[in-house]
């Protein structure tokens, strides 16, 4: 039997599944053991760059020790390869002979400013970055021409720790730090990682923040592979992010409608150029692009890894089961069958509870949901008194109902049908938890 590396979290029955289909078995530290001693990068906030690389070492010493003893094959290009684990990636790459990233490209898709000023030089219409700013110093208002901008981290995932600012007084706030904006959403970092609580929150090696401007548009998710004998779109999506700060994507629809004719055209010739160069490794890709006022795409971030969804929309659209499966074979330089346009079997919808905040809500369901229903996750049950936290940085998922349809419009209007059976009782008196 042989064996690919997998970070504990990102192991799911489906990956296991499609491995073992290919005569692997999945090994990687324990999971308790990584989140114990805060190894895992992706639970914690390091708020210096020398201590960041030594967090890596640790990690590196423990995923060697997996290697050697299991043999391993290759490292699984899994959802949460981000930020500093692009660096923990190439370096084991490297350094044991396996396929994937090495030390240079990994340390390239560490940061966002990196790689869109690369792919601009190609010719990628992508934001303007006015600046690049430590989250202890103010920005400086003369670089920046034009509002609303974004702020985000350079080294992020997720939409954790983005803010909008429509204003230069907006923009000057949210640096403070006694305001709940970056100063606030480090000082909450901190707080997690003081308390050693495990979180999806981290460092970008140095706490720098980019400002840049803000494109109003549809965004588009576009997911896909890389293979050896060509390029597959697997699936394009459209997703509606929450309203600012944006802690999470809040809309799905999947497939993009065919009639979108304008936009998959250009998709499709953004996908050549951008995944056809050099520094996109075999594999999976996911990169997200969002249609401006001016009919032209602009690329708003990327990545060679596989996209975390909150369903299988491969499998509900297409009936595409072997996704995971073909993205390995690709990653290890094996021709695939590339899966060519096709018709969706259905149209899905799926959205998060849109449920206020600052409320005690009492939540229970009152019927039996249709057949039209696909999928639904609640983090609540009948009777539950949810109230607010005092920090709302982390993205309060509350669960998801995911609608089918034969069109869009269907899709939305079969979902609000059944989120109507869905009953929330609501106190606005209601103080928040501290």
């Amino acid at each position: 039997m042989k064996f690919t590396l997998i970070y504990p979290g990102d192991i799911d029955q489906s990956i296991i599944e499609s491995l073992a289909e290919l005569n692997y078995a999945v090994s990687a530290p324990p999971l308790s053991k990584l989140w114990a001693n805060n190894l895992h990068y992706s639970t914690k906030f390091i708020p210096s760059r020398l201590q960041a690389l030594t967090a890596a070492k640790c990690q590196i010493s423990q995923y060697l020790k997996v290697i050697k003893e299991k043999r391993v094959s290759f490292i699984y290009p899994s959802y949460s390869i981000n930020g500093i684990q692009y660096l923990v990636m190439g370096h084991l790459n490297q350094t044991c002979g396996l396929p994937g990233l090495d030390k240079k490209l990994s340390r390239f898709w560490m940061r966002k400013s990196r790689y869109l000023r690369y792919f601009n030089q190609l010719g990628i219409k992508t934001a303007r970055v006015f600046q690049k700013v430590s989250t202890q110093e103010e920005p400086d208002l003369r670089l920046i021409t034009a509002f609303p901008v974004i702020c985000k981290p350079d080294c992020g995932s997720e939409s954790q720790g983005v803010f909008l600012a429509s204003s230069p007084e907006e923009l000057q706030k949210l640096f403070q730090p006694d305001f709940e904006g970056v100063g606030g959403f480090m000082e909450h970092c901190l707080e997690l990682k003081n308390g050693k609580k495990a979180n999806y929150l981290y460092d970008n090696c140095g706490s720098k923040y980019l400002i840049e401007e803000f494109i109003s548009g549809p965004v588009f998710c576009v997911t896909g592979i890389k293979a050896v004998n060509g390029i597959e779109i697997s699936l394009i999506y459209q997703v509606t992010p929450s309203a600012p700060p944006f802690r999470s994507e809040n809309e799905f629809l999947a497939p993009l409608p065919s009639n979108e004719e304008l936009s998959l055209k250009k998709i499709h010739s953004l996908t050549s150029c951008l995944v056809g160069d050099s520094v996109f490794p075999y594999g999976p890709f996911v990169f997200d692009c969002v249609l401006a006022s001016d009919k032209e795409l602009y690329l708003l971030d990327a990545s060679p890894r596989l996209n975390l969804l909150p369903i299988d929309f491969f499998k509900l659209c297409y009936g595409d089961a072997s996704y995971k499966k073909r993205a390995v074979r690709a990653f290890l330089n094996q021709d695939i069958e590339i899966q060519e346009r096709r018709e969706p079997l259905t149209c899905i919808y799926l959205k998060n509870l849109p449920l206020p905040k600052g409320s005690l809500i009492q939540f229970a369901q009152e019927e039996s949901f249709s057949d039209d229903v696909v999928d639904w996750s609640f983090s609540l049950r009948p009777g539950d008194q949810i109230y607010r936290e005092r920090n709302d940085f982390l993205s309060k998922y509350r669960g998801h109902l995911a609608v089918k349809g034969v069109s869009a419009n269907q899709a939305k209007a079969r979902w609000l049908t059944e989120f109507k059976k869905l009953n929330f009782s609501i106190r606005e008196d209601t103080e928040p938890i501290y």
